[in-house]
C-alpha cells in the first residue's frame, strides 16, 4: 500500500494465481495487463500521472475474481482509452466507483465485447472525454461497452460523463442480466448520434432513468437510444424529455420492449407517455404506442390500451399526414381528404377503438326520426299536414295515426328498418313544409348508414390503421 512505482508495470502474459493489491499507489507510468491470467487486482485509490493513454492497457485480460479500480484517478490523452478491457472476462466485479478519468483525444473507458461474471460498478464515476476531428472516433463514446455481457447488474446512478465532441456511453447490443441502474446519471454530449446509447441492447431487470438528465447539444438533440433494446422493466421521468418550442431533448425507442408501464408519477400514465412518444421522438412509428398497449392490456387496463392506440392514430394524423410546401395540388387535396376521414373516424368510432360511439350515433338518428316523423304530422302544409294518407276518390288527406307517424320517420331516417307499420303514411312533397321534413330524413339516414358502416368496420379492425 502506498507505494510509488516508476516505469511501466508489465504484467502482460503473466499466469499469477494469487492477488495482487496495489492500493493507493501512485504510477507514473501505465500498467500493461493484456492477456494476463490473473486472480484478483486491486488498485483502488491509484493516482496515475502518465499523460499518454491506456494508463491500464487489459485487453484479453481474464481474472477468476475481481478487478476493483475504485476511487483511481487518471487523467491521459489518446485515441486507446485510459482504461482499455476488450475482450477482457472479469470473474468477480468490476468496481470503478468514485474514479476521476479523462482524457483530451479519446474515450475514457473502452470495453468492447469484455465479459463479467458478477456486478460492474460505475457509480459516482466522474469521466469526461473528447475525440479528434476525425468523424469516426467522433462517435465512439467517453464510455464504450458495446457488446459487452454483465451476469450482475450494470450501476452508472450519479456518473458525470462529459463528451464536448462526442458521445457519453455507447452501449449497443449489450446484455445485462439483471438491472440497469442509470438513475440520476448526469451526462452531457454532442453528437449526431444519441448521447446515451442501448439499442439492440438486453436488460434482464429493470432500467432505471429516475432523475438522470441526459442533453445532447448536437443537431439531432437525441439525448436517448433504445431503439430495438428489451428490459424487463422501464422507469424513468417524462419530464426529461418535455418538449420544449426551441426543440427539447429527443429518444429513439422504435422497437423497445419491456414489461410493465414506462413512466412512474401521478400522472396519468397514457397522457403522459403518449405526450412523450408524439414531441419527444424524431419521426412518428407505430410500434411504441403497441407497445405501451400491450402493457396496458397485461395490466387489465382495456379501455387505456384504446386510448393509446387512439393517440397513435392523432400521433400520425399530426405529423405523417401534414401537406409540406413542396407538395403539388392533387397530393395536398388527397391529404385533406385522408384527414377528413380519420377526423370522422376519431369522432365516430374512435378509430375503431370506441365502436359504441357509433350505436349511440344511430339511436340519436331513429330518436330524431321517429320524432321528425311525429312533428310532420303535426305540421300544417297547406290543406293538410306535411305528413298524411293519401286520400281516395276526391276524399281530403286524412291524419297519420301515431304509430304509423314513427314508424315513417324511422323508415325513412335509418336505412335498416322496413316500411311495414307505416301503411300509406308519407310526406307530402308536393309542399315547401313536407318537402323540408323529407330532406331532414335523408340526411338522418345518411348519417345513421355512415355510422352503422364505421361501427362494423370498427369491430372488424378494417379502420384500426397503422
Amino acid at each position: 500500500m502506498g507505494a510509488r512505482i516508476s516505469g511501466c508495470l508489465d504484467l502482460s502474459y503473466v499466469d499469477f494465481d494469487h492477488p495482487i493489491e496495489l492500493v493507493d499507489c501512485l504510477f507514473d507510468s501505465s500498467i500493461d495487463l493484456s492477456y494476463a491470467k490473473l486472480r484478483t487486482i486491486d488498485l483502488t485509490r491509484s493516482l496515475f500521472t502518465a499523460t499518454e493513454s491506456p494508463v491500464i492497457r487489459a485487453e484479453q485480460l481474464q481474472t477468476s475474481g475481481g478487478l476493483t479500480l475504485a476511487g483511481m484517478i487518471a487523467a491521459a490523452d489518446g485515441d486507446d482509452g485510459v482504461v482499455v478491457l476488450r475482450g477482457a472476462h472479469i470473474g468477480g466485479q468490476l468496481d470503478l466507483r468514485s474514479a476521476t478519468l479523462s482524457n483530451g483525444t479519446g474515450p475514457v473507458l473502452a470495453a468492447d465485447g469484455f465479459q463479467v461474471d458478477s456486478d460492474v460498478s460505475l457509480a459516482d464515476l466522474h469521466a469526461r472525454g473528447a475525440h479528434t476531428a476525425d468523424e469516426h472516433s467522433r462517435d465512439r463514446g467517453v464510455i464504450r461497452l458495446p457488446g459487452a455481457t454483465i451476469a450482475g447488474q450494470l450501476v452508472l446512478a450519479n456518473a458525470k460523463l462529459t463528451n464536448a465532441q462526442g458521445r457519453g456511453l455507447l452501449a449497443d447490443e449489450i446484455s445485462v442480466a439483471q438491472d440497469l441502474s442509470l438513475e440520476a446519471l448526469q451526462c452531457e454530449a454532442n453528437s449526431r448520434f444519441a448521447a446515451v446509447s442501448l439499442a439492440a441492447a438486453k436488460i434482464g431487470g429493470q432500467l432505471d432513468l429516475h432523475e438522470a438528465r441526459l442533453v445532447n447539444g448536437g443537431a439531432t438533440h437525441v439525448a436517448l437510444s433504445l431503439a430495438s433494446a428489451s428490459a424487463g422493466e422501464l422507469h424513468l421521468d417524462a419530464e426529461s424529455f418535455a418538449h420544449s418550442a426551441g426543440g427539447g431533448p429527443q429518444m429513439l425507442i422504435d422497437g423497445a420492449t419491456y414489461v410493465g408501464l414506462p413512466c412512474d408519477g401521478p400522472n396519468d400514465v397514457v397522457t403522459t407517455w403518449c405526450d412523450l412518444l408524439r414531441w419527444a421522438t424524431p419521426t412518428y412509428t407505430t410500434q411504441p404506442y403497441q407497445q405501451l398497449a400491450s402493457a396496458l392490456t397485461a395490466a387489465g387496463r382495456l379501455q387505456d390500451a384504446g386510448r393509446a392506440l387512439m393517440a397513435a392514430q392523432d400521433a400520425r394524423l399530426a405529423r405523417l399526414l401534414q401537406p409540406q410546401r413542396s407538395d403539388r395540388r392533387a397530393r395536398r387535396n388527397r391529404l385533406a381528404l385522408l384527414r377528413l376521414g380519420m377526423h370522422l373516424q376519431r369522432i365516430v368510432i374512435g378509430y375503431g377503438y370506441r365502436t359504441r360511439r357509433a350505436f349511440w350515433v344511430v339511436a340519436a338518428a331513429a330518436v330524431l326520426a321517429a320524432a321528425l316523423g311525429g312533428l310532420a304530422a303535426h305540421t300544417k302544409a297547406g290543406e293538410s299536414y306535411a305528413a298524411n294518407r293519401p286520400g281516395s276518390n276526391g276524399k281530403p288527406a286524412q291524419s297519420c295515426s301515431s304509430v304509423e307517424q314513427i314508424s315513417l320517420g324511422l323508415t325513412l331516417g335509418i336505412p335498416f328498418i322496413s316500411n311495414a307499420t307505416a301503411g300509406d303514411c308519407h310526406y307530402d312533397t308536393t309542399t315547401l313544409r313536407g318537402s323540408e321534413f323529407a330532406i331532414a330524413n335523408a340526411v338522418l339516414q345518411a348519417i345513421a348508414g355512415a355510422a352503422a358502416v364505421l361501427a362494423v368496420a370498427g369491430y372488424t379492425g378494417l379502420v384500426r390503421q397503422s
